[in-house]
C-alpha cells in the first residue's frame, strides 16, 4: 500500500493533537499510549510501536508536544478573556 507524501507528518499531527487533548482532561501521568492512539483513531500495536517509540527518542517530539500544550493554553487565555463581560 502507497501512502501520500504527507502521510507521515500527518499521522504525527494526529497524535499530537490527540495526546495534548488527553493531557490537558486527564494529565500527562495518567495518559497512556493506549488511549492517545485510540483518540487519535490509530492502532496502538501498529502506530504506537512505530510511531510513539521513533518520537519518544526525538527531541522534536518533546518540543512540538510543548507547542501544542502552549497553542492551547494561549486559545483558553483568549477564550476566557473574551467571556468576561
Amino acid at each position: 500500500m502507497r501512502y501520500r507524501k504527507d502521510h507521515k507528518q500527518q499521522t504525527n499531527q494526529r497524535i499530537l493533537r490527540a495526546a495534548g487533548r488527553l493531557f490537558r482532561k486527564q494529565g500527562y501521568a495518567a495518559t497512556g499510549v493506549d488511549a492517545v492512539m485510540k483518540s487519535a483513531d490509530l492502532t496502538a500495536l501498529l502506530a504506537g510501536a512505530v510511531l510513539l517509540a521513533r518520537a519518544v527518542a526525538d527531541e522534536t517530539f518533546s518540543q512540538e508536544v510543548l507547542g501544542t500544550c502552549r497553542e492551547a493554553a494561549m486559545e483558553a487565555i483568549v477564550h476566557s478573556s473574551g467571556n468576561r463581560g
